[in-house]
């Protein structure tokens, strides 16, 4: 069989790992968990560390320890996206909610406009499936909100749930729907019909019981 074996990149509580040729393997010196873990063109990765340490590590192993991103907080979610005719994204969310960018691959980080928050809370982003120019942003206090082109503006995608989103992904077979881990439980997205059909129910149910009493009077 030809062409490279197959690689993958783990990122744990005891630091960032390699699957490769039937083996694992501890990548560079640091040992601390690993926080956030994105893929960058040509095989490499950015990981960033509870430490505050962010990392780029190399297809054959090698791992470039890069300069921190600004502020003192920890990041804790990495998203590379394309970029019309001009390369990638890296961006960062941190869990003060602070949005960073970087367009170098992880060598210098600027500070990106993210929604409004009524507090300070952490912020986490997701990648789109079949969307490369497309991101999500998740705040735990609750709401998130959808760059549909990036480095396009993040608006409103869906408001605050009962309890804080902590992880949002989707769905591995159905890619419209999404599940988040929230602090009470897994939860479901909904798609725009079954809402509008819920809504039509309950405005003629409404509108039922209000001829009803009209009657009544």
């Amino acid at each position: 069989m030809t062409g490279s074996p197959t690689t993958i990149f783990l990122a744990t509580s005891a630091g960032l790992f390699r699957y490769q040729g039937g083996t694992i393997a501890l990548l560079g010196a640091e040992q601390e968990p690993i926080t956030a873990l994105a893929p960058l063109p040509g095989g490499r990765v950015a990981a960033a560390t509870r430490g505050g340490s962010l990392l780029r590590a190399e297809p054959d192993g090698s791992v470039t320890r890069l300069p921190p991103a600004p502020g003192d907080e920890p990041l804790l979610s990495l998203v590379c996206v394309a970029r019309a005719g001009r390369g990638v994204l890296l961006l960062a969310s941190t869990a003060g909610g602070r949005l960073l960018e970087s367009a170098d691959l992880g060598e210098t980080f600027h500070r990106a406009a993210a929604p409004a928050l009524a507090r300070p809370a952490p912020l986490r982003l997701v990648g789109v499936p079949g969307r490369p120019r497309s991101a999500l942003l998740v705040a735990e206090s609750g709401g998130g909100w959808l760059a549909s082109e990036l480095p396009g503006p993040f608006e409103p995608w869906f408001g605050a749930l009962e309890a804080p989103i902590l992880q949002l992904v989707a769905h591995p077979v159905e890619i419209e729907l999404w599940l988040a881990r929230t602090a009470s439980g897994v939860v479901r997205s909904t798609d725009e019909l079954h809402d509008e059909n819920v809504r039509k129910a309950e405005e003629a149910a409404a509108a039922k019981a209000r001829d009803l009493a009209a009657k009544h009077d």
